[in-house]
């Protein structure tokens, strides 16, 4: 199977484009197949940023294409998309989930030696204080449910069924927070918006209360993906983490110190499209054990990649 190509589902992803990135500049003899419904979009992607000499790539726009292809691992970096777009749609998180989730499971069912790779999210851990321990459990508001509860259970759901498939080649990398010279800037995110700030040269407005996030290099991820694809026996669900968590203050500051970033403070709670998550990072290494070890902090990964954005401005 060494020789076989891998299939990476969700192409025009956040997370995608950053794998994508590291396998065309480290691996080049890793032929990729990438899908997407928007082939165009993908095109595109890889001619602004790449010699298309060098890229070992086939793009398709079809999804039934999998089923008759040959493939070493599966990559689902499907996404649902952000919650501000969603209006009514939420039901989506469980739809467009389950759905290729499925593609794949019905592939790997038949191909059992095919390594499947699915990017999880630290979401599963909920509201509980035990968030990113390796015992940890999740709450979820069963009488209460909204928008923060559809993401806990349709990520929790996928995780379950994947463990269940025990004889199964399954791997889910939960990511807790990610940032790359790709990212969406109209995207309402923290990082999203002090970027965005600093090329508009316009305050970040926040709230005073503090939190901590552990953004993920995307070389480190590519790390992590790397090492999953050399386990012969694995089924596993595994928390990615940097060298170490930043704190929101701590992030600011640096944004002050090497651009000027003005701040602006207001009342209320840190929020986001899944709920307040002041604690939001993972005291869980059992990726350790596989032979991951990170290199960049997430103070390192969020320099690194957005200077690659204010630089190129």
């Amino acid at each position: 199977m060494s020789n076989l190509p891998i299939a990476l589902l969700g192409a025009t992803s956040h997370i995608a484009k950053g794998l994508i990135e590291n396998f065309v500049l480290n691996n080049q003899d890793m032929e990729m197949h990438l899908y997407a419904r928007d082939k165009t979009s993908v095109e595109r992607f890889l001619k602004e940023n790449y010699s298309i000499a060098s890229v070992n790539c086939e793009i398709k726009n079809s999804f039934e294409n999998l089923q008759s292809s040959q493939y070493k691992a599966i990559i689902n970096c499907v996404g649902v998309g952000t919650v501000d777009k969603f209006s009514d749609g939420y039901f989506r998180y469980f739809t467009v989930t389950e759905k290729f989730d499925n593609l794949v499971l019905d592939y790997i069912k038949h191909n059992p030696d095919v390594l499947y790779i699915n990017i999880s999210s630290g979401i599963v851990y909920g509201d509980s204080d035990d968030i990113g321990y390796q015992n940890g459990q999740s709450l979820v508001a069963v009488n209460n449910m909204d928008v923060k509860e559809y993401c806990i259970i349709s990520n929790m759901n996928a995780e379950a069924k994947h463990r269940a498939y025990s004889s199964l080649r399954i791997v889910d990398l939960r990511v807790f927070s990610y940032f790359s010279r790709f990212a969406d800037l109209t995207e309402p995110y923290f990082i999203n918006k002090i970027v965005s700030s600093v090329l508009k040269r316009v305050p970040f407005v926040t709230s005073q209360q503090d939190m901590v996030r552990d953004y993920i290099d995307p070389k480190d991820l590519y790390q992590a993906v790397c090492l999953c694809m050399k386990q012969d026996k694995v089924n596993a669900a595994y928390d990615v983490f940097s060298m170490s968590p930043a704190s929101k203050k701590d992030i600011i500051d640096q944004f002050i110190n090497k651009y000027g970033l003005i701040v602006e403070y207001v009342e209320g709670p840190n929020l986001s499209g899944t709920g307040e998550k002041n604690q939001y990072f993972s005291y869980n290494y059992s990726l350790h054990d596989i032979g991951f070890d990170p290199n960049y902090s997430a103070i390192d990964a969020v320099l690194n990649e957005s200077a690659r954005i204010i630089n190129m401005s």
